[in-house]
């Protein structure tokens, strides 16, 4: 191996004029897609169920529109605020409150990234699906289907009761139901006084939200609109579950720490063009070694990254072996590791023996 690239700082050397944020790509992007997003809604929402094929071709057209909204939510927990000016607060107002997802639900994807952390207990993002029985890979797409209704009672209902009584109420709603995650076994234990600030702040504002779009709703609104909320949520939770499949390749099922290498060897980059990629894995999703290699990359940056690697670094770097031609091929990759597992009729612990799955 060329010695030059031994090192992550080698390594970046080829792509450091990349991450230069460029706040009116963001805007631009975020702006078209909430457009196409937000339009699409009402549309489909009109739609009456006679036309129930348009309907539902419809609606997905749009929950794969939004889950590409929502998906700047990654962003904003890599870049500085003061990177791209007021982002936070619109991606909220027109993404993240619609959808019970406010910013701060976001913050412990940090976790995600920490070499101590990344697969383990403390990962909110990772659980060693392969290992698991065929009912319990196919039992979150059921599960989903009340999500949005115990959101609804989340941020509605809990939200605002933790927070006038405070105490050991509001202490186990942001400890076990104010993240974003898939591992359903992770807390968020460490909150800092400002992140604290920043979820009250941001759960008033999402209920305050609701209550004006339900004030509108009420004036304007009609039964099918709910119906069209439903559908978008639910869509846009199958879309994010099918795509998290794709990228990774849950090798540690003990759920013990791994090295830093390790953690890129687990990443999977979709290295060719791909249409299930570009709507399953929207702002750099399809990148995700790259990204695990230089988290605070812009995603507009990622595919020049990607191109750049694969053209500089030697044959036996171990970036190369994380790189799949398309979607497919990382799914069924995910599908023959489960396949092979199935057997094996183990249940998968954590480092300090605590059963899993």
């Amino acid at each position: 191996m060329n010695p030059a690239f031994d090192s992550l700082a080698g390594v970046r050397t080829l792509i450091d004029p990349l991450f230069r944020i460029r706040p009116v790509i963001y805007w631009l992007d975020f702006i078209v897609t909430m457009i196409l997003g937000w339009s699409s809604f009402f549309v489909a929402a009109q739609i009456s169920w006679h036309a129930w094929i348009g309907k539902l071709a419809l609606s997905f057209i749009c929950a794969v529109i939004f889950f590409r909204g929502t998906i700047f939510v990654h962003e904003l927990a890599h870049i500085r605020k003061t990177d791209l000016v007021g982002f936070q607060w619109a991606w909220n107002l027109f993404c993240g409150m619609f959808f019970f997802i406010p910013d701060y639900t976001y913050l412990p994807h940090t976790f995600h990234h920490r070499p101590g952390s990344f697969s383990t207990i403390d990962d909110p993002e990772y659980i060693p699906v392969p290992f698991q029985r065929p009912g319990e890979i196919l039992a979150p797409f059921f599960i989903f289907l009340f999500i949005p209704f115990l959101m609804a009672l989340r941020f509605l209902i809990v939200g605002p009761i933790s927070l006038v009584m405070d105490g050991k109420i509001r202490e186990w709603v942001l400890r076990h139901v104010s993240t974003l995650k898939m591992n359903p076994f992770y807390e968020w234990k460490t909150i800092s006084a400002p992140h604290r600030r920043l979820a009250a702040i941001e759960d008033w504002l999402c209920f305050l939200w609701w209550m004006g779009f339900g004030t509108l709703y009420y004036f304007f609104g009609h039964l099918p609109i709910l119906i069209e909320i439903y559908l978008v949520m639910y869509g846009v939770l199958c879309i994010n579950h099918l795509r998290s499949l794709a990228r990774h390749r849950y090798i540690n099922e003990m759920g013990s720490k791994v090295s830093f290498e390790e953690q890129i060897l687990d990443s999977v980059t979709i290295g060719s063009f791909s249409p299930l990629a570009v709507l399953l894995m929207p702002i750099g999703l399809r990148y995700h070694s790259v990204h695990h290699m230089f988290p605070a990359l812009p995603y507009y940056s990622l595919g020049h990254a990607h191109t750049l690697l694969q053209a500089n670094l030697p044959p036996d770097h171990m970036y190369r072996k994380t790189v799949v031609p398309n979607f497919s091929v990382a799914f069924l990759n995910f599908i023959r590791l489960t396949y092979a597992n199935q057997n094996r009729g183990s249940r998968v612990k954590n480092s300090s023996g605590q059963v899993l799955l």
